[in-house]
């Protein structure tokens, strides 16, 4: 194999390495370079884009499953606070809790 033809694979295999390492959802590109090493220090393959072997992967999320974003998205809140007076209907309410009242 020709010194160009083993760049344009091991380019393949990082390209393919990074895109899999992204699809993990990592939170940080420190845990992204991580991982993205393990699995080419462990010379794991692909089949596609399926990752042969990737006990080190499942390890890895074992051991660390906090660094994962969550399958389940953020909420995202509605409630606009333009334009609002501050005072509302239950101010009293609030003021006689606080003790203000």
């Amino acid at each position: 194999m020709s010194e160009e033809t083993k760049q344009s694979a091991l380019t393949t295999t990082e390209t393919t390495v990074d895109g899999f390492v992204k699809y993990l959802g990592l939170q940080d590109d420190i845990y992204e370079k991580h991982v993205t090493d393990l699995i080419l220090e462990n010379g794991l393959k692909f089949d596609g884009d399926k990752l042969i072997g990737d006990d080190v992967v499942k390890q890895f999320r074992e051991k660390y499953p906090d660094i994962f974003r969550s399958a389940t998205p953020v909420p995202e809140f509605s409630v606009s606070t333009t334009d609002q007076s501050g005072v509302k209907d239950n101010d009293d309410f609030v003021r006689k809790i606080m003790g203000l009242k």
